[in-house]
């Protein structure tokens, strides 16, 4: 009888969580329900070496003056999120929150310790 809270949430549609992807699986269609079918990795990637970011984001996609920001302060260097609330002006709160959706999106990427780096 243990068992009835779990099986009552798998009736409800409750989903197995095994990784980040499980989780943004979930989500994605939510954040761009007009992207849902366009594979995470292929978003925000360069054309050039010589690019400092790629188009894209400056699109619709981007579509907050703080995104536009954050982006351009990003590059393939990981910088820690002080630093670049510190460049942007932001509260470090307000960073993340941006940083995360951006992650979220495919246009940036967390690496330990709080660094980041634009695309993935």
């Amino acid at each position: 009888m243990r068992s009835k809270g779990t099986h009552k949430l798998l009736r409800q549609g409750a989903k197995l969580v095994e990784s980040v992807e499980d989780v943004l699986e979930e989500i994605r269609p939510l954040i761009r329900p007009a992207q849902s079918a366009q594979p995470l990795s292929s978003i925000g990637k360069r054309n050039s070496p010589e690019e400092k970011i790629s188009p894209s984001p400056f699109s619709d996609e981007a579509n907050s003056l703080e995104e536009k920001i954050l982006l351009r302060i990003l590059d393939k260097i990981p910088k820690h999120i002080d630093e670049i609330a510190h460049e942007a002006s932001l509260p470090v709160q307000r960073t993340a929150a941006i940083l995360l959706e951006l992650e979220l999106r495919g246009l940036v990427s967390q690496m330990p310790g709080k660094y980041f780096i634009s695309g993935i």
